[in-house]
């Protein structure tokens, strides 16, 4: 099987003729865990949605698993920026990550039992499974994007996209959040969204800086505030690299 899940050559997109990316490239490769970052507006959630294949680019090369993203995403779990939902909602944990194969060709011949048991062993890989039957507005925000996570890993992806996952947890809490993230790249491709280089790097293995064109860097690359500035300016050109990490 090849190692390269992800090949992106000299991508452009626009919107509304205004350029959002520009003659984007890179590779990313099995078990690989990406940092993505940039300034508001630099087209990170843009690059997401075409890996998903939401967004068609204007020009370029994109395959995911060796095809088109449209037929790849059901390979691909998909956590988006968190939003506010209804406290009052009746919706359960289990319901929540059932959610996650509504879109799956496999779902509806699964019974009862056996999609009992499939949700139980993603909760239990999560350390969540005691929060099955609370309600999902009743959690806290870090239990909540653990439970948008099982949703995201519960049809067996390879690929993982994470929008902005940390934006509505404690600090106190993030580190044991992104040790989940580093621990479960073992066995899935990460691509995550954020705007802490400088916390990110600790755990992913590559970062690629977003900002209408792309930059990236071996997370060890990243050790002087100069660089970690010099990552959102404007103008910057796409660096090949090789990490071994």
């Amino acid at each position: 099987m090849a190692n390269k899940v992800i090949e992106i050559q000299d991508l452009t997109f626009s919107f509304n003729n205004v350029p959002v990316l520009s003659n984007i490239s890179i590779d990313v490769e099995r078990n690989d865990f990406w940092g993505i970052v940039g300034p508001n507006g630099g087209g990170k959630t843009t690059l997401l949605k075409l890996i998903l294949g939401f967004l068609k680019p204007g020009s370029g090369l994109i395959k995911i698993l060796e095809t088109d993203p449209e037929r790849a995403r059901t390979q691909i779990g998909y956590v988006p920026q968190f939003g506010s939902m209804d406290k009052a909602f009746p919706i359960t944990v289990q319901q929540v990550v059932e959610m996650g194969l509504t879109d799956s060709k496999n779902f509806f011949p699964w019974g009862q039992s056996k999609l009992r048991c499939k949700v139980n062993e993603v909760l239990e890989s999560l350390k969540i499974l005691p929060l099955r039957k609370k309600y999902f507005g009743e959690l806290s925000g870090g239990q909540q994007q653990r439970v948008l996570i099982a949703r995201a890993l519960i049809s067996d992806p390879e690929i993982l996209l994470l929008d902005e996952p940390t934006s509505s947890i404690d600090s106190s809490v993030e580190g044991d959040f992104f040790t989940l993230l580093k621990s479960l790249c073992k066995e899935i491709t990460i691509l995550l969204v954020s705007h802490d280089v400088a916390f990110i790097s600790s755990y992913v293995n590559k970062i690629a800086c977003v900002n209408n064109s792309l930059v990236c860097h071996a997370s060890n690359e990243i050790t002087t505030p100069e660089l970690i500035s010099g990552l959102y300016k404007d103008s910057v050109t796409s660096i090949h690299h090789k990490c071994g990490l």
